[in-house]
């Protein structure tokens, strides 16, 4: 569990998939942490905290908490159990990466306003291209 920085990773897994969660998230974590100062894109989040399913259990289901009064955004994103399973490493922090946009696209449907999201995703896009997490042809 990543629990300091601008961007925190955990996982909810099943130990059959928890190594391929640990490795990719942390290299997620470094990779946006070193590049990436979230006051840069607004003053209303301190940091965002990613929670990554990846069990075939239903209890745990997928959510967003957003505090405006503690400044954090913490999500919780459920992964396709099988594709997950089937991937070799690579192909499970593509699955991450893509999850980490697509919650960075949900800002404006959120009202998590005056945090200049379209930036945010810009930039994070442009570092998970350039380090190979995914394609440049990926959204």
């Amino acid at each position: 569990m990543q629990r300091t920085g601008d961007f925190r990773f955990t996982d909810i897994s099943w130990h059959e998939v928890s190594h391929k969660v640990v490795d990719p998230y942390t290299t997620l974590s470094e990779l946006l942490n070193k590049f990436l100062k979230i006051k840069e894109y607004g003053i209303i989040l301190d940091y965002i905290f990613l929670i990554f399913i990846v069990d075939t259990a239903t209890v745990h289901r997928a959510r967003k908490y957003y505090s405006p009064k503690n400044k954090y955004l913490s999500v919780r994103r459920k992964l396709d159990y099988q594709k997950f399973v089937q991937a070799n490493d690579s192909e499970a922090l593509e699955m991450m990466a893509l999850s980490f946009l697509d919650v960075i696209k949900q800002f404006p449907k959120w009202k998590i306003k005056d945090f200049d999201w379209q930036r945010l995703y810009a930039d994070a896009r442009k570092l998970f291209v350039e380090h190979h997490f995914i394609r440049e042809s990926q959204p």
